[in-house]
């Protein structure tokens, strides 16, 4: 044979075991189609639900995330940011290269999903498998009661009796092509890593830790709300308060580019109903940590809520002591303390007992800024446990949001848990508080830092 053609001849037969090898992998991608959504769901959830999975809540939330993805089709928007941020709860400067937490519980995932299937659900036919360097989870037929996948997704090897095809040159430039594809979808998604971070659990301790349903209660300041009375015959119901000079900036501002006739008439009604936004922005960031954590959880407004209902509870309660009863009675004694000075009509967190260096207040500089106070105070419930509550308060609503996302990203956690002296152990202090520096735009806070820190001693 000549020296050439045996070549040739090897370089075929090696690219054609290639196309095999990865035929086999395409029509094992390609069975996840064929499953209904019902019965991916289905599979879905006998894995979620199993004891294997039942204390990984970081893992249950990544595969949920990702299942539920590629079940709706929308596998294409699986991606290790998206996972980090949607399912694993990290900041939304999340960067692949500087933290792994998306690789490494992609990894555990996959060690969870074989165990599961090994050792507690050997008779499941429809299994769900995450690839190596994948994060698109696939759906695959195991007849009878076979042992649960290996690491690598099994290539399907040819069954005897059955018809093997050749493959040409279209069929060779067709399984190139989506080759090529694949390759590129897997490194869009590069591989992935974990659930709460370390030093995330750490901080929020019980309310992370305990399946007790945690209280998000949001206080709600007494308001006025401004309505249109189109009549000049006041109501009789006194909570109505019309004293109100119905002069034309009013009127102009209230009604806009609307030109108001002179029936109608401005009047103020009480309102304990409208929380401020960035308490409702920060609550619902929580929300979604809680979520994402599969942490059972109740939002309410503090009006319903009686001060000694948050006694023995998880409680994450967002509010300054101007208009919060519960906030005004955690932070009575705190070193650091949210208030409103009529006299320059601006709020100010009060330093008790400055150190050296430090005001006897943090106020705003500039418009342009807020300063967010976090509050922690951990109790201990003897053989029953512990429980945790987290206040969040602020210079403006957009305080204690920022308060909100600053004890929610690892990166800044990990910043204070240094100034904090946490250190090796990892055991945060039972009672502390925190003042955020944060810049605004639109009563939205950008960017956060620390400020300065007390630990409360009992």
């Amino acid at each position: 044979m000549c020296p050439k053609i045996g070549a040739c001849g090897s370089t075929y037969m090696h690219l054609t075991a290639k196309l095999d090898s990865m035929m086999c992998k395409v029509s094992a991608f390609a069975t996840s189609s064929a499953y209904t959504a019902e019965e991916k769901l289905a599979a879905l959830q006998q894995v979620l639900t199993s004891r294997t999975f039942q204390k990984s809540d970081l893992l249950i939330r990544f595969l949920r995330f990702i299942g539920e993805k590629e079940i709706a089709g929308q596998g294409d928007q699986i991606t290790e940011y998206s996972i980090a941020i949607e399912a694993l709860g990290r900041p939304a400067d999340f960067s692949p290269e500087a933290d792994s937490s998306v690789r490494s519980r992609a990894h555990a995932l996959r060690r969870k999903l074989e165990d599961c299937y090994r050792e507690e659900l050997q008779s499941a036919e429809l299994r769900v498998v995450l690839p190596k360097g994948s994060y698109i989870p696939e759906w695959l037929t195991v007849s009878g009661s076979v042992a649960a996948p290996t690491k690598e997704l099994p290539a399907a090897a040819p069954v005897p009796g059955k018809f093997r095809p050749s493959y040409g040159p279209l069929a060779m430039a067709f399984a190139a092509g989506l080759a090529v594809a694949i390759a590129a979808l897997w490194l869009r998604s590069s591989p992935v890593s974990p659930g709460p971070p370390a030093v995330v659990r750490d901080a929020w301790g019980p309310i992370l830790s305990s399946r007790s349903e945690v209280l998000v209660v949001v206080a709600v300041p007494k308001q006025f709300w401004a309505r249109d009375f189109s009549s000049r015959e006041l109501p009789r119901n006194e909570k109505w308060y019309p004293e109100i000079p119905q002069d034309q900036p009013l009127r102009q501002w209230f009604f806009e580019s609307k030109a108001p006739d002179q029936k109608e008439f401005v009047l103020l009604h009480p309102n304990i109903g409208s929380p401020l936004w960035g308490d409702v922005a920060g609550a619902i960031g929580a929300v979604k940590t809680l979520s994402m954590y599969g942490i059972p959880h109740q939002v309410l407004p503090e009006r319903v809520v009686k001060p000694y209902a948050l006694r023995g509870r998880n409680v994450l309660l967002f509010g300054n002591p101007e208009y919060s009863p519960a906030v005004e009675q955690l932070l009575k004694d705190a070193p650091f303390r949210v208030e409103y000075d009529p006299g320059t009509r601006w709020e100010a967190i009060v330093n008790r007992d400055p150190r050296p260096g430090e005001p006897d207040a943090f106020r705003r500089r500039q418009s342009e800024e807020c300063l967010g106070l976090i509050s922690v105070f951990r109790q201990d419930q003897g053989e029953s446990g512990s429980n945790q509550i987290v206040v969040f308060s602020g210079l403006t609503s957009a305080g204690s949001q920022a308060a909100q996302e600053y004890f929610t990203s690892a990166s800044t956690l990990n910043e204070l848990s240094s100034k904090l002296g946490v250190g090796e152990s990892r055991f945060w202090p039972r009672a502390y508080q925190v003042v955020v520096d944060a810049s605004t735009s639109g009563n939205l806070p950008i960017k956060y830092r620390y400020k300065a820190h007390r630990i409360i001693t009992p």
